[in-house]
């Protein structure tokens, strides 16, 4: 009988502390879908993201880079970028496109460098992925170092 009440007492806290998690992974995920986009945000997020990642033009890049920077309306935006950022630094890595990863970062300094952005709400979706990009960079480096000396 007693072992039932612990048993049942042990069950019930299991019960809340996944339902505060899946609380807090709802609340994030309505963060990031808080808004839908409009057709020009659409347009907007399609042009930039497909000139820094999908553009051989250095021209357009830069403007791309540029934008990202400049643009004050871009608050709406951000956790499309930082998904975007974020998922896109995870699969170059384990796919070793190190062009892509440049791209990623450039935008990420371009996001950093935009005065008009407040970044501090999405710092925490990027955090992992520098610290995955990090080490990846430092095996590669230690690698290269030991199997081809200068």
């Amino acid at each position: 009988n007693r072992s039932s009440d612990l048993d049942g007492r042990a069950e019930a806290k299991k019960g809340e502390k996944q339902k505060k998690e899946d609380e807090l992974l709802e609340e994030k995920f309505k963060e990031y879908v808080a808004h839908e986009m409009s057709a020009e945000q659409q347009l907007y997020y399609r042009e930039i993201t497909g000139a820094c990642l999908g553009s051989a033009d250095a021209r357009k890049i830069n403007e791309a880079l540029q934008s990202l920077s400049l643009d004050p309306g871009l608050n709406q935006l951000l956790p499309r970028f930082t998904e975007f950022v974020s998922e896109g630094i995870k699969l170059n890595i384990v796919q070793k496109k190190m062009s892509s990863l440049v791209a990623l970062v450039k935008m990420v300094k371009a996001l950093l460098s935009n005065k008009n952005l407040n970044l501090e709400k999405y710092v925490w979706s990027l955090q992992s992925v520098w610290f995955g990009f990090a080490s990846w960079f430092f095996r590669f480096t230690s690698f290269f170092r030991r199997f081809c000396p200068s």
